[in-house]
């Protein structure tokens, strides 16, 4: 019977491999989304029965909680050379003060389904208002010094711990201040790194002290971390292939999904805005790289001029034909003759 009690099914096995993948792919990529895509597809797996060990929300917070240790561990080594550790510290400080607030507003508020609902309005509103304000496409990185930044930086790491503690995902107010201030994709993944190191740990530490890990879940955590582990390896090699219009398109199709699921709550249409989300955050990224590149498509042709070689210019012929570039070429050899015969001619006057 013990025995029994910590075995796995074997399409709960799967799925769960699966899914742990698919969210540390998610997470290498952009630093967010593994608790969102984790957390939707345990809706579903749920409503079709799959899980059996994993069946219940403490045991998949639980495995969230240990899935997110694994990859903020690995990550953080992976850019520790290249992090500011007195801020990384910071970030993790703030991470585990919103995260301790975030568990005791839980127990107060979580009953509450109009509180949830008006933080999904917020997510909109935030999600318009980021899309007036942030017009330069010029990135930065986050600023590490001075009075007003670091109050900024401190409420947004808190903000993120706090919806951590409540929701089980800091994502909202982190994507809001990325997109705010248009933050490099790495220096967002760098100190989230640190952010979740903070929020995560202090996390797995509570379910631990709290005697709440069953012995029926360790051989479930195994699995989510061996999935982690190859979706982490395979978004090491895409995020090269991500550029930083693409990151920012996911994190307000992110944003979008967060806010849905919060308006949703205690809804008939919960679960459907949980799945629809996810099924929807792929097209509305595709649509948005799609409409960016029609844009500069009828950008150039409405130019022209800089598609023109530069002996097409000289010849000023406004067209890109191979016959004009070369009588242009033609004209360049014939005005490079006149230089060095007035050259030349110059010379001999001198003489």
């Amino acid at each position: 019977m013990a025995a029994a009690s910590i075995s796995l099914h074997g399409g709960e096995m799967v799925a769960l491999t699966a899914t742990a993948a698919i969210g540390a792919f998610a997470y290498r990529v952009t630093g967010f989304g593994a608790a969102l895509i984790f957390m939707t597809a345990w809706h579903v797996l749920n409503g079709f029965e799959v899980l059996h060990v994993a069946k219940s929300l403490i045991a998949v917070q639980q495995c969230v909680t240990a899935m997110e240790c694994f990859l903020s561990i690995l990550l953080f080594r992976q850019y520790y050379s290249q992090m500011d550790l007195r801020f990384a510290a910071f970030v993790a400080v703030c991470a585990a003060l919103g995260g301790a607030l975030g568990t005791v507003a839980l127990l107060f508020l979580s009953g509450n389904p109009w509180f949830m609902r008006a933080i999904g309005v917020c997510m909109v509103a935030c999600y318009a208002i980021q899309a007036v304000v942030r017009r330069s496409s010029q990135t930065r990185t986050y600023t590490k010094r001075g009075i007003a930044p670091m109050v900024a930086n401190a409420a947004a790491f808190t903000s993120g711990g706090l919806f951590g503690g409540f929701l089980g995902t800091p994502g909202p107010p982190l994507i809001v201040y990325t997109l705010m201030l248009n933050v490099e994709r790495d220096e967002v993944i760098m100190y989230n790194a640190a952010h979740y190191v903070g929020f995560n740990w202090c996390k797995a530490f509570a379910f631990v002290a709290a005697r709440d890990v069953e012995r029926s879940m360790v051989p479930v955590i195994l699995v989510v971390i061996l999935g982690a582990f190859a979706g982490l390896s395979a978004g090491n090699v895409a995020t090269a292939h991500v550029s930083q219009e693409t990151f920012v398109d996911v994190l307000q199709g992110l944003l979008l999904c967060f806010a849905a699921m919060s308006m949703a709550v205690q809804t008939s249409f919960e679960v459907y805005a949980r799945v629809l989300g996810v099924v929807l955050l792929p097209i509305y990224v595709a649509i948005r790289v799609v409409l960016r590149r029609r844009r500069r498509h009828a950008e150039k042709m409405r130019g022209g001029t800089p598609q023109l070689p530069r002996r097409a210019l000289v010849e000023g012929t406004g067209s890109v034909e191979d016959d004009d570039v070369e009588e242009a070429g033609e004209t360049d050899s014939l005005l490079g003759r006149r230089r060095r015969d007035s050259k030349y001619g110059e010379h001999g006057e001198s003489d």
